[in-house]
């Protein structure tokens, strides 16, 4: 397992770790505030990822690149669960799109009574579509 270094936080770095955050997703941003990544790895995984000809997650560039391992981001995800919504895990490793995040969002809000979120169901049923879960009471 590679040495990780863990960074201290002066105001510098939180602005940097908060810019990083919006780029490149809450978990990468733990991962540089952890030390397994640096910042310059994180623009240039950003930059290989605007080239590409379709839309990936993050987190698998910065595997392809071999920047961080599984293992590492599951350690910052079991470490830091508390500040990773379910959202955001679900869309940054890829289990959830966007659009379908806006689907089930949309869904939850016009349900009465509101059921629980429902990108947990998503999960239960095995990332089904959005679109489906309508069909599934």
């Amino acid at each position: 397992m590679a040495e990780k270094t863990v960074l201290h936080e002066p105001a510098d770095q939180v602005s940097a770790i908060e810019e990083i955050s919006k780029i490149a997703g809450r978990i990468t941003a733990l991962l540089v505030r952890e030390g397994f990544l640096t910042p310059k790895q994180v623009q240039y995984a950003a930059r290989i990822r605007s080239r590409l000809e379709s839309p990936r997650p993050f987190l698998e560039v910065l595997r392809e690149l071999k920047y961080v391992t599984d293992e590492q981001i599951t350690q910052v995800i079991r470490t830091k669960y508390e500040i990773i919504s379910l959202e955001n895990l679900l869309l940054e490793l890829g289990r959830l799109s966007e659009e379908n995040l806006k689907i089930d969002l949309k869904i939850q809000a016009e349900e009465k009574p509101p059921r629980p979120l429902i990108a947990a169901s998503i999960i239960s049923r095995r990332h089904t579509p959005a679109s489906s879960l309508r069909k599934t009471r």
